[in-house]
């Protein structure tokens, strides 16, 4: 007799629970893995600091102050000109011309250093990316210095005026072209490195293969040679726009005294001003530009064809003569890097001593603004002030600059081994593809708005996150948040030159993962640990665009009393306060240099953009 069918409700019922014991058993077993515990945490950690604020941003501009609904905010914005549509054409303007520069600038010197026989190479490769290491706002303090004319902007004399008798137009001073010239010089390092690592990788048989067919050699540059380094134009090509885009503080320091505003400083004054709602408005725009610009930039890679240039057989690199263009590269590249590190600094050095600005003599020269006493026969004025040796206020500046920026990078430095390490053991799974994204997404969002998204979420208690405005806790989180692209990508590089090999030796001998990760992760990772350190806490030591914002009396670094007393118009205190970070940054990158190798500037680089 055959055995009763069951109803059709039991069957389901069964399915479902098979289905459910299935999914517990999965769950249960990826819970098991303390890789998949701190990506979750990881995750939901980096939502809170990233996505969640810039939610909080975008609300806002939708938001009247009474807490309803409106557009009112936009509608301000989008139909005054002052606000966005000036401000963005000068962006666009200003952003545009940097990049075709710094392409032109850094290609050039790419070329010479990798494929030309110009001589020094080593040192040569040093001074391109030495400009990188002075804050292009500090280059913005010296170029003041140097092109100012005394019948405009106050009547006091810039170096060549005084000295050679030269009166500069106001347009060399301050507006458009200074700013494009100082961004330019400070953004072509980032092309120089990208495209010299793609030229080190190009076998030149394939260039002589198209010689000896009888190509030209512009036809071989253009046909080969350019199509293989296309990749690494085209991410110079984006990064540098991205930040020239988003860019403050050279803009806010040339910029304001011609009345040129581009977005980041019309945002920066919005907030001065009490109309927060609108700069969020501004900021959302801004970060819509870097958003489209990434989406353009996957499209164009999406869409070429891809070389292989590297393979099993013989490599070798051609080196081309310059001839008599030898003398011609070498000024070249002098010009350059003088322009772009030596003279700003050689002149930010004179005004710190100068007594009396746009006085340069020998009997001009002073120590009182390094180690002066307090002058009170000169009233109450900023030049009366102690020198920045002995006053509090600017001993107070240089401690919170330091107490930002050794955790920043600490912390920084440490979260990108984790996040590569979680990335790279997870490959594939949901948690590695948003962890990943997450890590990366700052990169997205131009620092003044980033600044302001972190101003609306953290200026009031929310839920068991009390208000963090006005502390250096926000600071270094923020500062460290924002370094997560370049410091993941570099712990992604170094966990997967690991083999799992030596960590599946551990498991095996019993160790725990904790145990694992300390004395077999974290020892192999040291180098790339130390990298990513003293990358972070370079760029946090003359972070500016992040700190104008959220700074307060309390917890005012460095960069911002430059910042100040260039507004003051005191050029000798923002001067030396300016070289202050310079030596600062070389004291801890000359012995970095010295410990990791000549090159770790270069790949931390490459890796983050």
């Amino acid at each position: 007799m055959a055995a009763p069918e069951r109803p059709q409700s039991q069957r389901m019922w069964e399915v479902c629970e098979r289905a459910t014991g299935q999914v517990l058993r999965s769950l249960r077993q990826a819970l098991a893995e303390p890789t998949t515990i701190l990506g979750i945490g990881m995750v939901l950690v980096l939502a809170v600091l990233i996505l969640v604020p810039v939610y909080e941003m975008l609300a806002e501009t939708f938001t009247t102050d009474t807490g309803r609904f409106s557009l009112e905010h936009w509608q301000r914005v989008m139909t005054r000109q002052h606000m966005l549509y000036r401000p963005l054409a000068n962006t666009l303007r200003v952003a545009s011309v940097v990049t075709l520069l710094s392409l032109a600038i850094g290609s050039a010197l790419a070329w010479l250093v990798v494929r030309s026989d110009i001589p020094w190479k080593s040192l040569t490769g040093k001074l391109c990316v030495f400009p990188f290491m002075i804050p292009s706002w500090v280059s913005g303090v010296a170029w003041i210095s140097v092109f100012r004319n005394s019948s405009h902007f106050g009547g006091r004399q810039g170096l060549l005026e005084s000295v050679f008798g030269i009166a500069m137009p106001p347009w060399m001073t301050y507006g458009y072209v200074p700013i494009v010239i100082n961004l330019a010089l400070h953004y072509f390092p980032f092309t120089y490195i990208l495209v010299s690592n793609a030229l080190r990788s190009l076998d030149s048989s394939l260039e002589e293969a198209a010689q000896m067919l009888g190509a030209g050699r512009w036809y071989v540059l253009r046909r080969i040679t350019g199509p293989i380094a296309l990749p690494a134009i085209v991410s110079a090509l984006i990064l540098t726009f991205t930040m020239a885009v988003g860019s403050f503080g050279v803009a806010a320091i040339l910029g304001p005294p011609a009345r040129f505003y581009v977005l980041s400083t019309i945002t920066y004054s919005l907030v001065r001003n009490r109309f927060l709602s609108e700069a969020y408005v501004v900021g959302v725009v801004v970060t819509l530009i870097g958003l489209i610009t990434i989406y353009l930039n996957v499209m164009v890679m999406r869409s070429r064809k891809s070389y292989a240039t590297i393979s099993g057989k013989g490599f070798r690199r051609k080196t081309v003569a310059l001839g008599k263009l030898k003398p011609l590269a070498i000024g070249f590249v002098l010009v350059v890097v003088a322009m772009a590190a030596f003279i700003p600094v050689g002149v930010l050095t004179w005004d710190s001593f100068s007594s009396a600005p746009g006085v340069y003599t020998i009997d001009n020269l002073t120590t009182h603004f390094w180690i002066g006493d307090s002058r009170p026969d000169l009233g109450v004025v900023p030049e009366a002030e102690q020198g920045i040796l002995r006053n509090p206020a600017m001993l107070r500046g240089i401690w919170n600059s330091l107490r930002l920026a050794v955790p920043a990078g600490l912390i920084s430095a440490f979260a990108g081994i984790v996040i590569g390490y979680i990335v790279v053991k997870k490959r594939g799974s949901l948690v590695s593809k948003a962890l990943e994204f997450l890590a990366f997404s700052p990169y997205l969002l131009p620092k003044i708005p980033f600044a302001l998204a972190y101003l609306v979420m953290f200026a009031h208690p929310r839920g068991p996150i009390p208000a963090l405005y006005g502390t250096m806790i926000l600071l270094i989180v923020i500062c460290t948040v924002n370094r997560l692209p370049f410091s993941s990508r570099s712990g992604i590089s170094g966990m997967i030159q690991v083999s799992g090999e030596l960590e599946e030796a551990g498991l095996v001998l019993g160790a725990r993962w904790l145990y694992r990760f300390r004395r077999i992760m974290i020892p192999l990772l040291r180098p790339g640990f130390a990298a990513g350190f003293v990358l972070a806490f370079i760029s946090t030591m003359r972070e500016l665009d992040l700190i104008i914002i959220l700074a307060t009396p309390r917890t005012t670094p460095l960069t911002w009393l430059v910042f100040e007393y260039n507004d003051l118009d005191v050029p000798q205190l923002a001067s030396a306060l300016a070289l202050t970070i310079v030596l600062l940054t070389f004291a801890v990158y000359i012995p970095a240099q010295r410990m990791l190798g000549s090159n770790f500037l270069s790949g931390a680089n490459q890796e983050g953009s």
